[in-house]
């Protein structure tokens, strides 16, 4: 009995302390943190799933940590030329 409280206590353990991913990040499963795709952002750290940018508006990469990095269609654009 003694096994399984203490096998309980390292799981919830494991859990807390694996979830949390740094700002430009998210942990889809609770155990690995992924960069925020193109079009969302996070700006604190956890493991809650990153914010969409406001609509017609995208990032130039994966991983932003701030609205302040979605720009509008027409700069990412003007890049390729």
């Amino acid at each position: 009995m003694i096994w399984r409280y203490i096998a309980f206590l390292a799981k919830e353990i494991y859990f807390y302390s694996s979830e949390i991913c740094p700002a430009g990040q998210f942990s889809p499963d609770n155990t690995a943190c992924t960069a925020c795709p193109k079009g969302f952002y996070k700006e604190q750290p956890g493991v809650e799933p990153c914010t969409p940018c406001p609509s017609d508006l995208v990032t130039q990469a994966s991983g932003a940590m701030s609205q302040d990095q979605c720009i509008g269609m027409y700069c990412i654009a003007s890049w390729i030329d």
